[in-house]
């Protein structure tokens, strides 16, 4: 019935709580969750590729019928704003509103400090993503603040447009910049974002190092992934 689709970002960085995450949904939601490892497209988007965006997404949907029609459950906003454009037929849902309507797994360690909610470029158009992350922070005992461009007005990491890969210098800069909106460390839901202010030396925590915790090292210390 459903089917988890974690980005392209999120498993390579996270593959423990991606591992965690994926059998807590097995658990929760009833009808069977498939676990769909690919990249949703958006790298041939964001390069004017469009050709091969047609090709991508034409396999993405041959994919999805495969098996069964299910109801996507996308961790990233990137892959959220691409589906309903490209794929309108497969319909999808953010992890972060399954996660706020579902008990908490057991054994969510928040930190002892406050933390800013980095909000990634594109959840700008997708409110009821952020509010739902900021719910569920909350019910996991997380304090944060608001930076001083959120929601709607935040702006990318360095990683959207194929910037890192196009022009690392300027994504570093972007990266930076963006770290020193706050002298907290940075609470992200975005994987690309996560590995982006931690290569810029900006201590940002995972929300689902939070929830499915990992050893007791800081998460906010992880190194990026290459």
């Amino acid at each position: 019935a459903y089917l988890f689709l974690p980005g392209c970002r999120l498993a390579g960085s996270c593959p423990e709580q991606t591992t965690a995450l994926y059998s807590f949904l097995r658990d929760r939601l009833e009808g069977g969750v498939g676990l769909w490892i690919r990249c949703c497209g958006a790298p041939a988007d964001w390069a004017g590729r469009e050709e091969e965006l047609r090709h991508e997404t034409a396999k993405i949907a041959e994919e999805w019928k495969s098996m069964g029609s299910p109801i996507v459950v996308a961790a990233c906003t990137s892959c959220l704003a691409l589906f309903p454009r490209e794929t309108p037929s497969i319909k999808t849902v953010s992890l972060w509103e399954i996660l706020d309507g579902a008990e908490l797994p057991e054994g969510f360690r928040p930190l002892e400090r406050n933390l800013a909610v980095a909000d990634p470029c594109t959840a700008a158009h997708s409110p009821e993503v952020g509010a739902a992350v900021r719910r569920v922070a909350s019910r996991a005992g997380v304090r944060f603040q608001e930076p001083s461009l959120s929601g709607e007005f935040s702006f990318c990491c360095g990683f959207g447009g194929l910037q890192e890969s196009a022009n690392p210098t300027l994504a570093a800069l972007s990266a930076k910049t963006r770290g020193e909106e706050s002298s907290l460390d940075f609470l992200v839901y975005c994987a690309m974002c996560r590995n982006l202010f931690a290569q810029a030396g900006k201590p940002a925590v995972h929300l689902l190092d939070i929830l499915f915790p990992q050893g007791d090292e800081d998460p906010a210390g992880r190194p990026a992934i290459g």
